[in-house]
Order: C-alpha cells, then structure tokens, then sequence
C-alpha cells in the first residue's frame, strides 16, 4: 500500500516515545483491576481475543476507549451495543481468516469421512499387524455438503468443496442473489438434504443451539457434522448422545461449548476428530491481522491528527486562542494554497477537510501520488514558494530532520503560516522562533 511504503509520510518511526502514541490495552482475562485504574484516561483502543470479553462494566472503567479490535472473527465475545452507546468503534479480524477457517473445515470434513485421523491411531498402536486392514472411508467427490452461514469462511469452504466435486447448498440469514448453490431457509431442511454439514456461522442469540437434536436427526445415521463456528451454535449435549448412539455418523470439532473442557465421551469415539480452537490461526493470518490492526488504528487516529491541523490553522489567523475578539480578521482560509509535507493517511485526512473548505492543495512527498490530484513538488522550498501555508505532517527521519530550515522558513515569508503535526524536529525550532519574533517585531 502507498501509505506503507511512504517512510515520509507518517507519524510514526523509532524516536516516538510511549507517551507519544495512543494508548492501547492489550487485554487478557482477568484484566489487572490497579492496572486499569492507573491508566484509565489514557487508554483509548483495546485488543482482545475471543477469549477475552470486552464487557459493559469494563467500558465504564475505561471512559477514554474509542476503538476495539478483536483477534478473532466473531465478536460474541464483545458488548456491541455497550460500545454502541459510547460511540466506540469495532472491528473484527474481517476476511483475514477465512483461508485458513476453510483449510480446516474441509480438513476436518476430509478427515472424519477417510477416517485419517483414527487410521494414524490404529497404525501407533500396532494394531493393523495384530488386527489386519482398517476398515475404510468413504469418499469426498460427489458429497451434499450443506454450509451454515456462507459469509468469508463459508465462501471459502465452498469454493474448496467445488473442487473437490461436492455439491454444495446453504443456510443463512438470507438469500445470497449472486450465488447459484440452494438456499435453505430452515437449517433442519438443510441437514436433511445434506450428507454433511458445516458450522461456520457466527454465535448470537439467534444461533445458540440452533443444531438441536432436530438437525441431527435430519442429518441422519450417515451424516458428518464439522463445526469451526463456536461450540454453543450446537447443542452439545445432544451431539454427543447422537454421535455414541450412531444417531450420526461423525464429527469434526474445533469449537466445543465450555472451552477448554471438552465432553470426555468423545475421546472414545474413533469417528470423532477433536482440534483445540485452532482453526484459523497460522503465522501468515497473524501477520495479515497485525496489519489490519495497525491500519484501522492508525486510521482512525489520524483522523484526529487530520482535525487538529486544520483546527490550527483556522485558530493561528483567527486568533481564536488569543480571545482577541477585536482583532480583524487577517485571514479567510477558502482559496488559500495550502502546502502539505508528507501526504500520508494524516496528510491526506487533512487534504480533504481543506479541500472542502475551498483551499488549493499542494504536497511535497517522497514520491508523487499518482491517486491525488494535487501538484506534487518534489522539496519544501518548492512548496513554500508557491503556497502561503505550510502543514508539516511527515515522519522524523534522518532526512527529514531540520528539512524545515531557514530558507524554506524566509521562503515561506512574513506573511505565511506554518502548522506542525509531525514531529518537532522536521523543523529547525530555533530559526524557527528567530522568524516568529522578527515577524513580530517588524509588524510592530
């Protein structure tokens, strides 16, 4: 991404300190109660997993919280109407995990239906010596595979399913008008067309125990059931007496009702495959979420940064922070040039509101934005020469330090204004003061 790759054109590099940087919670239960008091006004985002619940009585602990991101696909696990009311902002892991959901569910369906896993187990155990041939599986190709809720993962497993022969139909809140597979609007119907059917469909009110014993006995003997959703979408109670009275014919589990207890009737049963709520969760998926995370982060805190520059710049000509209410008004900033130093998310949030405002925009950057219709110049001297404000808003790198030095400063002019949401020292503060106070001096 453009942002990425412009090292001039954020906020963020190795002089920030702690104290520069939003507050973030990186939270897992039991949160540290002294902990949360000492710092309660300064935390503004919380990162959690699904094990950890983000509760309206943490909310209220927490007045400064503006965003929370969760670790996980679901967000069952957080208060949305709790952080709805407080205007904070959600977001999930998105589509970062459905690859990796719809490997496992396809696996775990490959598994119980060619009986891999319990073959590895009678191999261990010397008993294909002892005993002879392990009786064998059945086949993929050709398999109804019906899918319980077809959002980013169940997609996923469908396009997998296609090519691997299946037929594939569905159950979900609605009708999908782009999709050609069968829609089911009873989940019972479903299971009853289908010789296997997969959970992965988010956990709601709605949802809970929704594969009752109903669905089980829709499916039938010959039925496989996968389960990569959450274990209380399946009543699990119910599942299991159907699974040790061959109700069923098998299971794939990676969710189970009361994690990390897992009923023990089930560590008996050969047609039974049992994973630890690691569905979705491999290396590369981390690294994609750490970006998304830092990304919708940074976006929405720069947002802020966006305001803020723009704030001042109204405020400085308008004297509002002076409370000089007689002053004249020195300066409109409709049709003013506006140069901006680093045109990243922040640069570019306040492009927009000056934009808006009726300002012309202009940029230096590290390279030219080939997306922006703004004239790009390619050092700061060539900006202030052709604007009357300056908004810095780049990284502080070798490069950039004291890039703000006299002669852009003498080429911006008495007249013009600078407005720094960077860093302090992309500025030579010192000639900076020395223009501020001759500025002055000669006014008077």
């Amino acid at each position: 991404m453009e942002d990425q790759e412009e090292q001039q054109d954020n906020t963020s590099d190795q002089n920030h300190k702690p104290q520069d940087l939003p507050q973030v919670l990186l939270l897992k239960p039991p949160p540290v109660l002294s902990f949360l008091t000492a710092h309660a006004d300064s935390i503004q985002a919380i990162l959690c997993s699904g094990a950890a619940p983000v509760t309206d009585d943490l909310l209220q602990l927490l007045p400064s919280v503006r965003l929370v991101v969760t670790a996980s696909a679901g967000t069952n696990h957080i208060d949305l109407e709790a952080c709805h009311r407080r205007g904070i902002s959600v977001t999930n892991a998105g589509n970062v995990f459905s690859d990796d959901g719809a490997d496992a569910a396809v696996g775990l369906l490959i598994d119980v239906l060619r009986k891999i896993t319990a073959s590895d187990r009678y191999v261990r155990q010397g008993l294909w010596v002892n005993k002879g041939d392990y009786p064998p599986g059945s086949k993929l190709r050709g398999k109804r595979v019906g899918i319980v809720g077809l959002g980013g993962i169940g997609l996923e497993i469908a396009n997998r399913l296609e090519a691997f022969g299946c037929n594939v139909l569905y159950n979900s809140r609605k009708k999908k008008a782009h999709l050609s597979y069968p829609f089911y609007s009873d989940v019972r119907q479903l299971a009853a067309n289908s010789d296997a059917l997969i959970i992965c469909c988010a956990l709601t009110d709605q949802t809970r125990h929704m594969i009752d014993k109903d669905v089980f006995l829709a499916l039938g003997k010959e039925g496989v059931i996968v389960n990569i959703g959450r274990g209380a979408i399946v009543d699990e109670k119910e599942m299991v007496r159907c699974l040790v009275h061959g109700e069923i014919a098998g299971a794939g589990l990676d969710v189970f009702e009361n994690e990390p207890d897992v009923p023990k009737e089930l560590f008996e049963l050969d047609n039974v495959v049992l994973s630890p709520h690691r569905a979705v969760f491999t290396p590369e998926s981390f690294m994609a979420l750490r970006g998304i995370s830092v990304a919708y982060a940074g976006s929405l805190f720069s947002e802020d940064d966006a305001d803020i520059a723009v704030g001042l710049l109204i405020d400085v000509p308008r004297k509002i922070s002076t409370g000089n209410r007689c002053s004249r008004l020195l300066f409109q900033l409709g049709g003013e040039k506006v140069g901006i130093v680093g045109l990243g998310s922040i640069g570019q949030e306040a492009a927009k509101g000056l934009e808006h405002d009726g300002c012309n925009i202009l940029y230096n950057s590290r390279t030219k934005k080939s997306s922006v219709p703004y004239p790009c110049y390619s050092n700061a001297c060539e900006v202030v020469a052709n604007c009357e404000v300056l908004i810095i808003c780049c990284e502080l790198n070798d490069q950039t330090r004291h890039m703000i030095s006299k002669e852009v400063l003498l080429a911006l002019g008495k007249r013009g204004l600078i407005i720094d949401v960077g860093r302090g020292a992309v500025i030579d503060e010192e000639e900076m003061v020395r223009c501020l106070i001759d500025a002055r001096r000669d006014r008077r």
